[in-house]
């Protein structure tokens, strides 16, 4: 380099000093420049995260469902092996009002199907199963003393994204929050053939 040459002090004096050809020196000014980077890793992560937030959620709502209608077919069942329900002759609605619903809390009353069916036999039993579950399936037979009877209770499934949860129905095309149980009724004094149903 002569001793009298100017210093190169930018990409295009290099240029005119035969320096890097144009695309390269675009590149280098691309990869110096560093201003929006933040924007562009937040798009990079933010669809990941907010998935996995929504997933969180889906999963809690799931779990609180499921807790509440496994709680009220517990407190169903006891009310209908105890014989509370034969002994008053309540009907399926005033046991789905009465009963059931109020241990669903934010749950719609209107949603919530029932299914209590007298069990024939030690292999046959009315219940419900994956693709049978439909308000025109319901049955009422909460029997007599010492009959053997399935309650159930289903809920529709509130989240669009939750394929693994429930039961699937094609009959109804969709899918529910399904509790099931099976009791055998306390001696409570009517008798199995004044409960037939």
């Amino acid at each position: 380099m002569p001793c009298c040459a100017t210093p190169v002090t930018s990409l295009d004096d290099a240029a005119a000093a035969g320096g890097p050809p144009p695309g390269v020196r675009r590149g280098r000014r691309f990869k110096a420049n560093d201003s929006g980077a933040a924007a562009v890793e937040f798009a990079l992560v933010a669809l990941p995260f907010l998935a996995i937030i929504y997933s969180i959620i889906e999963v809690g709502v799931d779990f609180l469902i499921y807790t509440q209608i496994d709680y009220a077919l517990v407190k169903a069942s006891q009310d209908v092996r105890s014989g509370t329900v034969q002994l008053q002759n309540m009907g399926a609605a005033t046991f789905k009002t009465d009963v059931v619903c109020p241990k669903l809390s934010g749950l719609t009353c209107a949603s919530v199907l029932l299914n209590v069916a007298k069990v024939q036999d030690k292999y046959y039993a009315e219940a419900w199963r994956s693709g049978t579950i439909t308000s025109s399936t319901q049955r009422w037979c909460p029997g007599g003393s010492g009959d053997t009877i399935t309650l159930q209770i289903a809920y529709p499934v509130p989240l669009a994204s939750m394929i693994w949860a429930g039961a699937y129905s094609t009959a109804a095309n969709t899918r529910y929050y399904l509790s099931s149980t099976v009791v055998r009724n306390d001696p409570f004094g009517m008798a199995a053939s004044s409960a037939a149903c």
